[in-house]
């Protein structure tokens, strides 16, 4: 047939907009964000891992009444405790009250999770479900009730220091209702807003339609470990003290600004780190859905006309679309924006194609 070549590549284009558009490229897409050159990266957010001694029961409440309070001067986005906080019935009651102070704060995030128990509360979150069977979810069932709108983030069980990177996200709590662990509920509040869409129990799209690749028991192995700052207790505390007596340091007090912090034990740089991964993986959307409609039609309508018209050679449409390209790159990456890039780079690779006499 002397028009299939021209079939295939509309069905090709047409192809890999949709499989694009559904996430099917995901760890090709995860690739080129990691690859970038960086005046086209979107900046990191900063991951802060506030290490302090932990005992059998858990983290001092002085320790973390300490931190917290020298947090509250500053403006971080979120702050999560990787652990539990020990009991001291004797000890005086500064902790509850910085915890209230600090909870009141806007735009402010604190996370303190709960061990799994028959007593536990866990905030539940709204899941949209699609699979090709009705099996439940293979996700860790824990101990306590689900509620919307209450309750805390679960803790996930320790694993030994190196052993997995993977990030526990979500688990099912009684009657199958499902809740988010202490990473979860670290994720920026706009990912929040819509309920999450799960589908066939891996693929994970949040709002925005930014997508995880999660493993059967609600887990997220990173693709790569991210950068984070660490920094012991003691050594924060003490610029805390130079702050106060008037000491002036901006690189310090910007450090902490926007910042995730992250208050757990020298063990836990390989969750710092797959923490960093996480955020700067869902800093990344996609473009909404009209506009790759409209770059898809424009990949069609060119490669027609390039298979139709005589007046300019093929590769003239391959430069038309390098060059468009570049450019479209050039804006959305920076404010981490992804369009179907495979889509446009197989438009051009197709133009190349020599037209039927």
């Amino acid at each position: 047939m002397k028009n299939l070549p021209t079939i295939l590549g509309i069905l090709l284009i047409f192809i890999l907009a949709v499989s694009e558009s559904f996430g099917l490229f995901h760890c090709e897409e995860q690739y080129l964000v990691r690859h970038l050159p960086l005046r086209f990266q979107k900046e990191a957010q900063q991951v802060i891992l506030l290490t302090m001694e932990k005992g059998p029961q858990g983290f001092s409440p002085l320790d973390v009444a300490m931190a917290l309070r020298g947090l509250g001067k500053f403006h971080p986005r979120c702050i999560l405790l990787n652990g539990t906080i020990q009991a001291e019935p004797s000890a005086p009651p500064l902790l509850p009250g910085i915890v209230s102070k600090m909870q009141a704060i806007p735009g402010l995030r604190l996370i303190l999770p709960q061990v799994p128990a028959p007593e536990a509360e866990f905030q539940s979150l709204a899941l949209v479900r699609y699979s090709l069977s009705s099996a439940p979810i293979a996700w860790p069932r824990l101990e306590g009730i689900g509620s919307p709108g209450s309750g805390s983030a679960y803790l996930p069980p320790a694993t030994p220091f190196s052993e997995d990177a993977s990030l526990p996200l979500l688990a099912t709590a009684a009657h199958g209702v499902p809740v988010g662990s202490l990473w979860w509920w670290a994720l920026p509040e706009s990912l929040h807003q819509t309920p999450p869409l799960l589908l066939f129990g891996r693929h994970l799209f949040l709002n925005q339609r930014t997508q995880l690749q999660l493993t059967r028991d609600g887990s997220l192995p990173p693709a790569s470990l991210g950068e984070f700052i660490q920094m012991p207790l003691d050594d924060f505390l003490l610029q805390i003290e130079k702050k106060e007596q008037g000491s002036i340091s901006p690189n310090f007090d910007s450090l902490w600004d926007k910042s995730t912090i992250l208050i757990g034990t020298e063990t836990d740089v390989t969750s710092a780190a797959a923490l960093a991964s996480l955020l700067q993986e869902v800093s990344w959307h996609h473009w909404p859905v009209w506009g790759e409609c409209t770059l898809t039609l424009f990949c069609l309508v060119l490669f027609l006309v390039s298979r139709w018209q005589k007046l300019f050679p093929n590769y003239f449409g391959s430069l038309f679309i390098g060059i468009t390209l570049t450019i479209t790159a050039a804006l959305l990456f920076p404010h981490g924006i992804l369009f179907p890039f495979l889509t446009v780079m197989a438009t051009a690779l197709l133009l190349l194609l020599p037209r039927s006499p």
